[in-house]
């Protein structure tokens, strides 16, 4: 049996506890509470989970696109789970989300998942009920 290094084991275990946490409020907290955990994420976790996504052995992969007006370039990011027709990303704040807007505007993005890099493109919302025979 492999052993994980105490320090992995320790951020596993972090990222654990804030996804039951930040369930158990996305399901029952008010709007100003999402809106924290939304800023929360964004400025200190997506930090530190870009350190590692996209890379193999990690879960979540980075989405790379480009802003609908400035031109800036963004990295987010996302669990991607492949499918037969590319690939499915969940959106647990809905719609209203700055990475799916520069995506869509773009028609194109390109994502790094694994350790590889493909380009993705036609981005199209798809309903709850039919993503979820795509994921495990």
């Amino acid at each position: 049996m492999k052993r994980i290094p105490t320090a992995m084991g320790g951020t596993i275990i972090a990222f654990m506890v804030h996804a039951v946490v930040i369930g158990w409020l996305f399901r029952f907290g008010s709007d100003r509470t999402i809106d924290g955990i939304k800023a929360f994420n964004k400025h200190l976790l997506n930090p530190l989970m870009l350190r590692l996504a996209g890379k193999k052995g990690f879960y979540a992969a980075a989405l790379h696109h480009v802003g609908r007006t400035s031109g800036n370039r963004y990295t987010t990011p996302v669990l991607a789970e492949s499918t037969p027709d590319g690939f499915l990303i969940p959106l647990p704040y809905e719609t209203n989300v700055d990475w799916l807007k520069k995506v869509q505007a773009a028609g194109a993005a390109e994502l790094v998942t694994g350790g590889t890099r493909i380009s993705v493109d036609r981005p199209h919302l798809i309903p709850a009920v039919a993503a979820g025979r795509h994921l495990p």
